[in-house]
């Protein structure tokens, strides 16, 4: 038996719908998707169908929800946008059915099966639109999963959905200008928890006044698959109520009680995650605790909050946690150990640029809102003489602070849509721009002596190419994302 003939043996009887059904439960908790979504590769789960087969089409738009979700925890959002328009017109159609009952299935376990695949690929998706800040996309989107959950009653993913759901909304009226305040927020989700706990039958819900050591009252390893999937999104639910209170902190009232409630919520989630082992969400709520700790100078906790991330499978998380652990280094003074850090995280970044293609869904935003930060804290104690560096030293990591930001701007494209493009260019990439074209001006305007006349051109030429990119890169971009037919004119 050859290679090829064994393989066959191992896929015969192996089918996507078992695969699909479970990976919520047993392929995201351990963040194992690849294995999901190879095997589902394997078996031509994602070939397209042309037959009238709703139990196959509902296989090929449950597959590509799985590459979704694949794709959303390594936050590649190429990745996920192109899931999302290969499988898009298969899901809408399968929506449509459900919604319509055009499904044409007597058995009920059948009809459930198909609307749980569609109802988890909307959900996806509109995931994936939310990273985007396409929130209005994103909303539309997980509303529909939330119709289609509550279409054929599936108790098990509707936390999950509905938390999301919230979440989305408050975005999609912020960007509509009917921006409701967090204290709305807060409500929506404190009702939703009360919903969810009123309509559960089968599952005993924790009661969101217990205190944390009883907060959770039943073992929660060797449950059904369905009753992991819901008490995931009961974490999802904690959590998200948890940013929630900690946003009203940040952006309106700096009243610390909101901190101990978001810090409350978050530790139940926790206190979930860890029965579940859900390395994932477990992470995000340490990361989210340790921001909690830090905005209290709690530097110690803080501390072995991110380094407890750090032990965690999820990559994206534990990098978000290194680069916070780096911040509390150059703020301790310990600047040897942060550049160390920094250093291993651009490398690793760009290894998976390489890897996919140039065009790396986070760039923008984890380089912008976690290695920036520690770059600039660092150059600035160097500025101040309150770290020691000798000229070369200090030229090296300008240069690749320089280097990073530059590329951060170049790897978006295809990536998002205008309206997003637009505003990360507004907020992040002009002010980058300044801050180069600053750099090269900068020492012909304060050189204590005369700079020699080829120094000062080498200066000014570099200047004068960052004006030129910055004027013509968002044009460029944009005409890029176009992607004009051959035979169109322009």
């Amino acid at each position: 038996m050859n290679i090829t003939q064994e393989i066959d043996v191992f896929l015969a009887g192996k089918i996507p719908r078992q695969l699909i059904e479970r990976f919520d439960s047993d392929i995201d908790i351990p963040l194992v998707h690849s294995r999901c979504t190879g095997l589902l590769e394997m078996l031509n789960a994602y070939d397209p169908h042309h037959s009238k087969d709703v139990l196959k089409l509902a296989e090929r738009v449950g597959a590509y929800w799985c590459r979704i979700v694949q794709s959303d925890v390594l936050y590649n959002r190429l990745a996920g946008l192109e899931a999302i328009e290969v499988s898009q017109a298969d899901a809408k159609a399968l929506a449509s059915k459900v919604l319509n009952n055009e499904l044409g299935l007597s058995d009920e376990s059948d009809r459930r099966w198909v609307t749980y695949a569609v109802a988890r690929w909307h959900d996806g998706a509109g995931k994936i639109y939310y990273r985007l800040a396409e929130y209005t996309q994103a909303n539309d989107l997980l509303e529909n999963a939330k119709q289609l959950a509550q279409h054929a009653d599936l108790w098990y993913c509707l936390p999950d959905i509905q938390s999301n759901v919230v979440r989305a909304n408050f975005e999609a009226q912020r960007i509509a200008g009917r921006p409701m305040n967090h204290e709305t927020l807060i409500e929506e989700f404190r009702n939703l928890f009360s919903e969810v706990r009123d309509d559960s039958v089968d599952v005993a819900v924790p009661n969101i006044n217990a205190d944390l050591e009883s907060f959770v009252t039943i073992p929660l390893q060797n449950i059904s698959p369905q009753e992991k999937e819901f008490f995931r999104g009961i974490s999802s639910l904690l959590h998200n109520w948890s940013v929630a209170y900690y946003d009203q902190y940040k952006k309106e009232t700096k009243n610390e009680q909101n901190l101990d409630r978001s810090l409350e919520l978050s530790q139940k989630s926790e206190a979930i995650c860890r029965q579940l082992e859900d390395d994932y969400r477990l992470s995000q709520a340490l990361n989210h605790q340790a921001l909690i700790e830090n905005e209290r100078r709690n530097w110690n906790i803080a501390r072995k909050l991110f380094e407890e991330v750090t032990t965690r499978k999820w990559i994206r998380g534990k990098r978000i946690a290194r680069q916070r652990l780096a911040e509390i280094d150059a703020d301790e003074g310990n600047f040897d150990r942060a550049f160390k850090t920094i250093e291993q995280l651009i490398s690793e970044l760009r290894e998976e640029r390489q890897r996919q293609r140039g065009e790396l869904g986070y760039d923008n935003h984890f380089l912008y809102y976690t290695v920036n930060v520690v770059f600039k804290k660092i150059l600035e104690a160097a500025q101040e003489k309150r770290v020691k560096l000798v000229e070369r030293q200090l030229s090296y990591y300008q240069n690749l602070f320089q280097e990073e930001q530059l590329q951060m701007i170049r790897s978006v494209r295809n990536v998002v849509k205008i309206s997003t493009y637009k505003n990360d260019f507004a907020k992040i990439f002009y002010p980058i721009y300044q801050d180069l074209i600053g750099g090269q001006i900068a020492p012909i305007l304060t050189s204590e002596k005369t700079l020699n006349q080829k120094v000062e051109l080498k200066h000014l030429e570099k200047a004068f190419s960052f004006v030129e990119e910055a004027s013509s890169r968002e044009l460029l971009d944009l005409l890029q994302s176009v992607q004009l037919d051959e035979e169109q004119e322009f």
